[in-house]
């Protein structure tokens, strides 16, 4: 990925975190294509662990 190397070189104190991402609010056609790449830039840790979103209520036993 060239453009990632650069812009490591623009952002060298960021993180920046590169996937593949398939979309689906398109137009599908046989030429089209669904799959695409996005770029995270960041300028604090990404792997920090987040915790679970907790409930307020507690799941009945049934």
């Amino acid at each position: 990925m060239m453009i990632v190397t650069i812009l490591e070189s623009f952002f060298s104190f960021a993180n920046i975190k590169s996937w593949d991402l398939t979309y689906g609010m398109r137009n599908v056609t046989i030429n089209s294509n669904q799959l695409g790449k996005e770029l995270f830039i960041a300028n604090y840790e990404l792997n920090t662990h987040i915790p679970k979103q907790l409930s307020m209520f507690k799941a009945a036993n049934i």
